[in-house]
């Protein structure tokens, strides 16, 4: 029986994204890529840590990796010598920087603290986040084809996003979520995922219609996902 171990994966990605350059390729030296043979990858579990069908503590793991060999050369230029120094890469301190928004805590709080604001300056000017009405315009929303649906993402404007689809910037009468999801997708379902991209270029807007998994596999960002993680 083949057991899955996270540090092999990490060190298989690593070597799957050096490959992606050849020998004369100035974008990643020679000198930089000779040091792969000096990286480790140490974990106190082989399993993955996410729940999730992609290899993010692998992957950016050896992203780390890459990083690390290209401080190790710097710091061999400044000394004049090659130091043939290990590079050793913790799949937990990984994994906990790609935990660390969760993590994080301001004077003991976490981000889930609601007392945690009165520590922070308020960054939300335009109530992106605070306000449910307008944070629920960055969703999945059924377009006039039924079991068609498009992401629109307003979160960065809300008042755009939600004006282009003929919807007001401010709700207070909506109360629930439940209100607030049927309004926005009672609006989007005016329009064809074309419409939607038109709407979005004009506006120039975020937002991308949702692939259903059989397209998803066509397109060249599995293909490219394939390679790295075979």
């Amino acid at each position: 029986m083949v057991f899955y171990k996270s540090t092999e994966e990490s060190k298989n990605i690593l070597q799957t994204l050096l490959e992606l350059f050849n020998e004369h390729d100035d974008e990643l030296p020679k000198s930089i890529r000779h040091r792969a043979e000096n990286v480790t990858f140490e974990a106190k579990r082989t399993l993955p840590y996410f729940p999730i069908p992609f290899k993010e503590t692998e992957t950016t793991a050896a992203l780390k990796a890459m990083e690390a060999s290209v401080v190790a050369e710097l710091g061999d230029l400044k000394a004049g010598k090659d130091a043939q120094r290990a590079i050793k890469i913790d799949l937990e301190k990984t994994t906990a920087f790609l935990f660390q928004a969760y993590l994080a805590t301001v004077g003991g709080k976490t981000k889930l603290d609601p007392d945690a604001k009165k520590l922070l300056k308020d960054t939300d000017l335009l109530q992106a986040q605070s306000n449910p009405y307008r944070r629920m315009s960055a969703n999945l929303y059924e377009t006039n084809r039924q079991g068609e649906y498009y992401h629109i993402h307003g979160s960065l404007e809300a008042s755009k996003t939600l004006g282009m689809i003929g919807l007001e910037p401010f709700r207070p009468d909506l109360e629930t979520h439940e209100e607030i999801v049927s309004t926005i997708e009672g609006a989007v379902r005016k329009f064809t995922t074309e419409q939607l991209e038109e709407m979005n270029a004009a506006n120039k807007q975020a937002g991308i219609p949702v692939l259903k998994h059989e397209d998803f596999l066509k397109t060249p960002h599995v293909s490219l996902l394939t390679v790295i993680w075979k």
